[in-house]
């Protein structure tokens, strides 16, 4: 028996990542930020987004977003996923050691 192919990514979920990764940028200059550049990178449904901005104190910071979305309503776990899972597991256990890891590999 096979089984129909079911969309990994639905067109209203693709129109909020739009959305989303739209308000970053005034998100920032409302906290006092100048953002420099507004780099998206597209593969498939998957977008890279990376910006460089100015900080207020004058150090120019580069930053990857990352997007997180939570389950749909009607599910048993519904709203009890991690927002913050940038990795499926730990480098040496320890979330220092993860966290070096995803600084130096963006």
């Amino acid at each position: 028996m096979t089984y129909g192919q079911r969309a990994f990514r639905s067109d209203e979920s693709l129109t909020e990542e739009a959305v989303t990764r739209d308000a970053i940028a005034p998100f920032l200059s409302s906290r006092g930020y100048s953002v420099l550049h507004d780099q998206r990178t597209q593969t498939g449904t998957a977008i890279a987004q990376f910006l460089r901005v100015k900080a207020p104190d004058g150090r120019t910071l580069q930053m990857r977003v990352r997007l997180c979305s939570l389950r749909t309503a009607g599910r048993e776990n519904d709203r009890k996923i991690a927002a913050a899972q940038l990795r499926a597991r730990f480098i040496n256990d320890n979330w220092d050691d993860t966290h070096h890891f995803v600084v130096e590999r963006d």
